[in-house]
């Protein structure tokens, strides 16, 4: 959600002012998509590292 919004708002405005299509606005879920995977990846080696650490 903390990405999602503003990226779609972001991409209706460009839709809005006639710059890109309608279909900019769902590119914002596969983009959302891959930030979370990378910030899942983040905090999986993170944990990984603590866990076998101790």
């Amino acid at each position: 959600m903390i990405i999602i919004l503003p990226l779609a708002y972001i991409f209706s405005l460009l839709v809005r002012n006639g710059q890109m299509s309608i279909t900019l606005i769902w590119w914002a879920f596969p983009i959302t998509e891959f930030f979370s995977c990378l910030v899942g990846m983040k905090l999986l080696k993170r944990i990984k590292q603590k866990l076998f650490k101790a």
